[in-house]
């Protein structure tokens, strides 16, 4: 009997043979939670998409504390178009720059826009530098002007390097074909009209002292853009279309971050006027050996028109370059690029999507 009672005891799970103590219970630690529960905990993202209108911005602005009048609308439209965080501070000093230039031109706000997004003080230099980049049109158009205002004038012995420069720039542009040999010719062109033009003008006469001005205040706005002067090129150029200098511009980035110069990373961005297409602009982007090309249209004929050649370019491409083609996208942007390689995406706030509650 006492047998029994001992087998008993031993078995009881309190009881370990060999007469030890009793066990500990057992721990046990939270459970991870499954794929329901974690998706009945996570926040409900908001349930209607749509675009920016007058309204939306309005609402965002009052929801802010700011007044929703129409020369904060109109500054919210900017920033959003340039992507600027829409905030309370950085709209009121943007409105206050704005208004001491007297809140009128919407060049002038437009070029505060582009000096904020970029990181760039808004001052009396660079914003006559960033206007007559958004204004003055291309190189080639202020080279044209240049051009009549010294004929205007015949002969002039102080401008005797000027006029050749002139004369040298006017004869490139004879086609695609040589595009690839002129470039490194436009970019010396370039460099000495940038020294002749931050040089003594005052023995030009007045309006060709004033065009030289504006091609000064174009190179200025360059540096201020190009970010990594030794790690970029950018070089303007034009092409000759039916007796008219059709403008381009190209914009070759590579990086000096080691993991991006490790991965063989580089950009090279490439628009061109056009008679028929508008202003078309195409980014290839190399990365770890391979290729992918983007084309930006202005409209979505182009776009139709352009994809029908996607297939002939991406076998181009494979037969002549040592790259992998990975993507050839072709997408409309509108006017978002109509200006300068060198200035910000400008967003098309008709297109630009927002959520309720969101902006």
């Amino acid at each position: 009997m006492a047998d029994i009672n001992i087998r008993n005891q031993l078995g009881s799970p309190e009881i370990r043979p060999g007469g030890g103590a009793p066990q500990a219970p057992r721990i046990v630690g939270p459970t991870a939670p499954s794929i329901e529960q974690s998706a009945s905990q996570r926040p409900q993202g908001p349930s209607y998409f749509g675009y920016h209108n007058d309204s939306s911005i309005s609402a965002r602005l009052a929801q802010q504390g700011v007044p929703p009048n129409a020369m904060n609308l109109r500054i919210a439209q900017q920033m959003l178009r340039y992507g600027i965080p829409l905030g309370g501070d950085a709209l009121a000093q943007i409105r206050h720059l704005w208004q001491t230039m007297g809140a009128t031109s919407l060049v002038d706000l437009e070029a505060l826009m582009a000096l904020f997004a970029t990181g760039n003080p808004a001052s009396t230099e660079n914003m006559a530098a960033m206007t007559q980049l958004l204004s003055g049109g291309p190189m080639s158009h202020l080279f044209a002007r240049l051009t009549m205002m010294m004929r205007n004038h015949g002969q002039l012995p102080q401008a005797a390097e000027l006029q050749t420069l002139m004369t040298q720039f006017w004869k490139l542009g004879t086609g695609p074909a040589a595009l690839g040999s002129e470039l490194p010719q436009f970019e010396q062109i370039f460099a000495r009209m940038g020294k002749l033009a931050s040089g003594d003008l005052s023995r030009l006469p007045p309006d060709v002292a004033q065009g030289m001005n504006q091609i000064r205040d174009f190179i200025a706005a360059q540096q201020l853009l190009v970010k990594q002067p030794q790690q970029t090129v950018y070089v303007p150029f034009f092409q000759w279309r039916d007796q008219q200098p059709m403008p381009g511009e190209l914009l070759v980035q590579a990086d000096q971050d080691p993991a991006a110069q490790a991965a063989g990373y580089a950009q090279v961005a490439l628009a061109v006027d056009t008679r028929n297409l508008g202003r078309m602009h195409l980014d290839f982007t190399v990365i770890r050996g391979h290729l992918s090309v983007r084309l930006d249209v202005p409209d979505s004929g182009v776009k139709q028109l352009l994809e029908r050649g996607l297939p002939d370019l991406r076998h181009k491409l494979v037969a002549r370059t040592p790259y992998n083609v990975a993507t050839i996208l072709c997408q409309e942007v509108g006017q978002a690029k109509a200006v300068s390689v060198l200035l910000p995406k400008r967003r098309d706030l008709r297109k630009l999507g927002r959520a309720i509650g969101v902006l």
